[in-house]
C-alpha cells in the first residue's frame, strides 16, 4: 500500500509539473520560439562573417604576397589599397611600411631634384605611410621598427643627424637584436655616431709660434746632427 501510494504522489507530482509547463507554452510558446528563432539566425550571421573574415583576410594575404613579387610600378597602387582598407591588420601595417620605403626611393632616385617639389611630395608621402603603421599599428612590434627605420634613413638623408639617431634608437627599444632591422640600426647608429664626433686638431705651442721667434722651427736639414766640442783654453806661465 505504501510503494502504491508513492507511486500516486509520483504521477500526481508530474501531472501537476505537465501542467504547469502546458499553462505556461499556451501562454508564452509563441515568444520562446521567437526567441529560439533568432538566437539561431544570429549564430549563424555570427558563424558567416567569422568564416567570410577568414577568406577575406587569406585573399589579402595572397594579394599582398603577389605585389611583393611584382613590377614596382605594380606595387605603389596596390600596397596603398591593401593599407588603407584590408581587414587583415597584419596586412595592413606591412603595406604600409612597403608603401613608405617606395616611396622614399622614389624620393631619392638619380633622377629626381633633392630639392623639387616631386621629391619632397614623394617624402611626404613615405614618411605619411611610416607615421600610419607607427600609430594605428602599435602592437605589431616589427612593423613599428621597420617604419623607425624608414624615419631614420628619411631624416639622415636630409642631414638632420639628430632626428636620425634618435629613430634607430626607436627601432633598437622596440625589437631586440636577432631581427635583422635591428642590427642594421645598431650598424647605422654607430656610423652616425663615428660622424657626429668633434674633429681633434693636433696642435703644439712651437708650431703656433713665428718661426723667426725660435731656433727650433727650422727645418732639420739645415741645423747640424752634433754640437762642436769646445776648443780647450790655453794656460800661459806669469812672467
Amino acid at each position: 500500500m505504501k510503494a502504491k501510494r508513492r507511486h500516486e504522489l509520483k504521477e500526481s507530482a508530474l501531472a501537476h509539473e505537465l501542467g504547469v509547463v502546458k499553462r505556461f507554452l499556451n501562454r508564452y510558446g509563441n515568444w520562446v520560439l521567437v526567441g529560439v528563432t533568432a538566437a539561431l539566425i544570429v549564430g549563424l550571421i555570427v558563424w558567416y562573417y567569422h568564416n567570410r573574415g577568414k577568406e577575406q583576410q587569406a585573399e589579402e594575404r595572397a594579394r599582398y604576397m603577389r605585389l611583393r613579387r611584382a613590377e614596382p610600378s605594380e606595387q605603389l597602387a596596390g600596397l596603398i589599397e591593401l593599407a588603407e582598407s584590408a581587414k587583415s591588420a597584419d596586412i595592413a601595417a606591412r603595406s604600409a611600411v612597403d608603401v613608405g620605403d617606395l616611396c622614399a626611393v622614389r624620393a631619392h632616385t638619380p633622377s629626381a631634384d633633392p630639392a623639387g617639389a616631386e621629391a619632397r611630395n614623394w617624402r611626404d608621402k613615405a614618411e605619411k605611410y611610416y607615421r600610419l603603421a607607427i600609430e594605428k599599428y602599435p602592437d605589431i612590434k616589427l612593423v613599428v621598427a621597420r617604419a623607425h627605420f624608414g624615419l631614420a634613413v628619411l631624416a639622415e638623408n636630409e642631414g638632420d643627424e639628430k632626428t636620425a639617431e634618435a629613430e634607430y634608437k626607436q627601432v633598437l627599444r622596440v625589437v631586440h637584436m636577432a631581427y635583422p632591422v635591428a642590427r642594421e640600426a645598431r650598424g647605422n647608429l654607430e656610423s652616425l655616431k663615428e660622424r657626429l664626433k668633434p674633429v681633434r686638431f693636433a696642435t703644439t705651442t712651437q708650431a703656433s709660434q713665428p718661426a723667426a721667434t725660435t731656433q727650433a722651427s727650422q727645418p732639420a736639414a739645415t741645423a747640424p746632427a752634433t754640437r762642436p766640442a769646445p776648443e780647450p783654453a790655453t794656460a800661459t806661465a806669469p812672467k
